[in-house]
């Protein structure tokens, strides 16, 4: 069984595949791009000299007041792309640190985990092992049946003492006379009023009703009495119980390895925020650089109008026929020339537009995957406790995802087909009722896994850890 940290090595790998292609075509786009401009800026060249000829019938416009402008552009263009460049390089520098830091904190909280999972199995056998213990254990489950028992008791003399004590409730004289403590030690009236009650308790038959009330009320109290007693020898079983799980515990430092345990999960959360912000400031910088390679940033669409603006509108063609119609033969070599690199030129923006699309569907893959690998981080598919058949062919699918086969979610699925739980939690809870370890070991889709009874606040599921996932 391959473990979380192996298969996010893979994850990661792969990524790193696509940066890299990534990286790649974006230079090849600029080397392309340096190229053209090469050529854009001997076409400008040929149009200067055609101006000096004679052409105002071929172009329009101050050429030299264009070039100059277009120069200017194509200065600030540089620099823009630059400044973008920088700043995407600095954020792939950060992105790649923050990375390798959350590598070694993830290594650090599997360390952590084995650490915590083979004291876990060592409690459990210690536990198991203790005649005294599984003395108890079984004793506290008698105890807490019979204090379950003893309550439903109770509470089922509540509510028939509930019913019985309407008819007398409900009775005017019988309750004024009650609520007087009339028959009882507690009456203290005297003189005629005295003299008034005893003749209403003689007309109402009040003595014989207050003897049968009294004993309706003493027997739910017995009840109650008997359901707390119950319950308070339960607590004293399971407190006893409690202190040889917590010695158990601290003889394998069950404590301080949750402790450590919790502290590298935060911090290793807090590196997965930090990552994330990173990678969005990255893309929106990787979306600036697609502008520039695209040629949709607002300096090359600038050129391009001027560069129209230059020829009047018309093609290289028509100024070939025009020029044809002139007495030199010099503007006809020089146009010739112009048409041969207006050719070259869109042979280079034809290159350039594919890798542009490779580019761009290289970007949205990438984009995808670690959106993936975000979310999968996010649902714990990297815990230590978890692990992934070898059989399941994850390396394959990230191969269909580099290449385009299929989408990044087909992982999400793969992983949790091939996922398996590596560590059982201890069965140590009393009667079965309190703790049984799932049988179904299956990798579930999200939320919570499961949370192990550790050496903190001692509850109904056994010692409180915080440490679900």
């Amino acid at each position: 069984m391959r473990t979380g940290l192996e298969v996010f090595g893979d994850i990661d790998g792969a990524v790193t595949v696509l940066r890299e292609e990534l990286a790649q075509t974006q230079r090849r786009i600029e080397e392309l791009e340096e190229q053209e401009e090469t050529l854009r800026r001997e076409e400008r060249a040929l149009l200067q000299t055609l101006a000096q000829i004679r052409t105002e019938a071929l172009l329009s416009g101050d050429i030299e007041a264009t070039q100059r402008e277009i120069v200017a552009l194509l200065e600030e263009r540089r620099k823009m792309r630059q400044k973008t460049q920088a700043e995407r390089d600095a954020l792939a520098e950060q992105l790649h640190e923050a990375e390798e830091k959350r590598r070694t904190i993830h290594e650090q909280l599997y360390a952590a985990g084995e650490r915590l999972m083979q004291a876990r199995q060592a409690w459990q056998e210690a536990l198991e092992n203790e005649p005294r213990y599984q003395h108890l254990l079984a004793s506290v489950t008698q105890a807490k049946h019979k204090a379950q028992a003893a309550a439903k008791q109770a509470e089922e003399a509540r509510r028939k003492q509930e019913k019985k004590a309407e008819p007398y409730r409900s009775d005017p004289l019988f309750s004024y006379l009650w609520d007087r403590g009339y028959g009882t030690p507690t009456y203290r009236e005297s003189g005629w009023v005295r003299m008034l009650d005893g003749w209403t308790a003689k007309v109402a038959g009040y003595e014989a009703n207050r003897r049968n009330y009294a004993l309706l009320l003493q027997s739910t109290r017995l009840y109650e009495t008997h359901a707390a007693r119950q319950q308070e020898a339960y607590e004293a079983k399971r407190r006893e119980l409690e202190e040889i799980r917590k010695a158990k515990a601290d003889a394998w430092s069950i404590d301080r390895l949750i402790d450590e345990e919790a502290s590298l999960r935060k911090e290793l959360e807090a590196q997965d925020a930090h990552i994330e912000a990173l990678e969005q400031k990255r893309m929106q910088t990787d979306r600036a650089l697609q502008a520039y390679a695209s040629a949709q940033d607002t300096y090359t669409q600038r050129i391009e109008a001027l560069y129209a603006e230059l020829l009047g509108g018309k093609d290289i063609l028509t100024l070939a026929e025009t020029a044809a119609q002139t007495a030199t033969s010099e503007d006809d070599r020089l146009l010739h020339r112009l048409q041969r690199l207006r050719q070259e030129r869109n042979a280079v923006e034809e290159r350039r537009r594919t890798l542009r699309e490779t580019l761009e569907t290289k970007r949205l893959r990438l984009e995808e995957l670690e959106r993936t690998r975000s979310e999968l981080k996010r649902r714990r598919y990297d815990d230590y406790r978890m692990g992934y058949d070898r059989n399941v062919d994850i390396g394959g699918v990230l191969g269909d995802i580099l290449g385009g086969v299929v989408q990044s979610g087909v992982l999400l699925d793969t992983l949790a087909k091939a996922g398996r739980v590596r560590y059982d939690m201890p069965d140590i809870g009393w009667g079965g009722d309190v703790f049984t370890p799932s049988q179904d070991h299956s990798f579930p889709d999200a939320g919570d896994l499961f949370s192990f009874p550790g050496s903190g606040e001692f509850d109904e599921g056994g010692f409180r850890t915080g440490g679900g996932f």
